[in-house]
C-alpha cells in the first residue's frame, strides 16, 4: 500500500503486484511458453503488458458489468483490447455483434483473425479437431480444445516445436476437478464453480 504521503504515487493492486511475481518467475525459470489468462476485460488488465505470440478471446458474456459495461458489444471491446499490432487472434465468439466488434479491432491492428465455429467445430481455412480425443466432458470443451489446437498451429508456424503425441496425451488425459465435474452418476452428482451460467 502507499503511504499517504505518496498519496500522487501510483500504488499496484494486489492483481498486478501477483503478476508481476508471475512474469518474474517464467523470466528466471526460462521457461519457453506461458499461457498468461487475463484477470478480468482486457484492454485495462496487468496481463495486457506483454506482447504474446497469439491472443485469444475465448467469448463474449455479461460479466463484470459494472466494470466492463452493460452490453456484450462494449465487454468485446473491453476483451479485444488484448489484440495486438500484427499478432494473430484467434476467437470462438459467435454472436454477430460481438463478432463484427473483434473483426473490427483486429482489422484496426493488422492482426490476423481466426474464428472457431461450434458448426460440429471446424475452423476457417479446414482446420478440424476429428483426430483428437478429448475427455473433458460438455460440448464447450470440444470449443476449448480447437482453440487451442489453433493457438499450437500458430505458434508452430513461428517455430515453437509442440510434439503431436504431446498434444493427443494432453488432451486424452487433461482433467478440471471442480468443472463440470461428475462425482457420482447414481445419484447424478456434479460439481461445477463457474461464477456465471456462461462458465
Amino acid at each position: 500500500r502507499c503511504a499517504p504521503t505518496y498519496a500522487s504515487a501510483y500504488c499496484i493492486t494486489e492483481f498486478e503486484f501477483l503478476t508481476a511475481m508471475a512474469f518474474l518467475l517464467f523470466a528466471e525459470a526460462e521457461i519457453d511458453i506461458a499461457v498468461v489468462e487475463v484477470g478480468m476485460g482486457g484492454r485495462f488488465d496487468a496481463t495486457n503488458v506483454l506482447t504474446p505470440l497469439c491472443s485469444v478471446i475465448t467469448n463474449v458474456e455479461l460479466d463484470h458489468t459494472e466494470f466492463l459495461g452493460k452490453t456484450v458489444q462494449r465487454i468485446a471491446f473491453e476483451k479485444a483490447g488484448i489484440i495486438k499490432r500484427g499478432i494473430p487472434v484467434v476467437t470462438a465468439e459467435g454472436k454477430a455483434e460481438t463478432w463484427a466488434v473483434i473483426k473490427s479491432i483486429a482489422r484496426e491492428r493488422h492482426a490476423s483473425l481466426y474464428r472457431i465455429t461450434n458448426n460440429q467445430v471446424t475452423i476457417t481455412k479446414q482446420f478440424s479437431i476429428s483426430n483428437y480425443q478429448i475427455e473433458l466432458e460438455g460440448e464447450h470443451q470440444k470449443i476449448n480444445a480447437a482453440l487451442a489446437l489453433k493457438i499450437i498451429s500458430i505458434i508452430k508456424k513461428k517455430g515453437y516445436r509442440v510434439p503431436e503425441a504431446a498434444i493427443k496425451s494432453g488432451l486424452k488425459t487433461v482433467r478440471w476437478p471442480g468443472r463440470f465435474e461428475i462425482v457420482s452418476k447414481k445419484p447424478l452428482v456434479v460439481l461445477d464453480g463457474a461464477h456465471n451460467p456462461a462458465g
